[in-house]
């Protein structure tokens, strides 16, 4: 089945933000929906990393169905964005290091992007690290 409608949500530093959606499906129906996400305070040349969870609320009488937890870097139009470069200023590359070894340790799903920018400070920790 494919999803019926895409909706975009773009999420900013607050910890809990809410978005309506408003959708008819007939008795005992079925549907299919998209949440394409984005980002208010990502940069062009780094990544924003979100500790999310979607909560779900629907039918007349509020039920709610609540996703897991994830780790999501939102992608840059940059391929380098948020990953470890050679002439990042040490103190920030070593902070951003120890945030992410922190953030991994989060029990989510962690998104290729977030991964892929671990991976990178992880293949060039001993810049950085004394």
């Amino acid at each position: 089945m494919t999803s019926s409608n895409t909706y975009d949500v773009i999420l900013g530093k607050g910890e809990r933000q809410v978005y309506k959606v408003s959708q008819s499906i007939g008795a005992d129906g079925v549907d299919r929906f998209q949440v394409k996400l984005a980002s208010s305070i990502a940069e062009p040349r780094m990544a924003a990393i979100y500790y999310l969870s979607l909560s779900i609320i629907y039918d007349e009488d509020n039920k709610v169905a609540e996703t897991g937890k994830y780790l999501w870097a939102v992608p840059s139009i940059r391929g380098y964005a948020g990953c470890y470069i050679s002439h990042t200023n040490m103190e920030i590359a070593e902070k951003n290091y120890f945030a992410l070894i922190r953030m991994n340790n989060y029990d989510a799903v962690k998104s290729k992007n977030f991964i892929g920018i671990l991976e990178s400070y992880e293949q060039n920790k001993s810049d950085f690290l004394d």
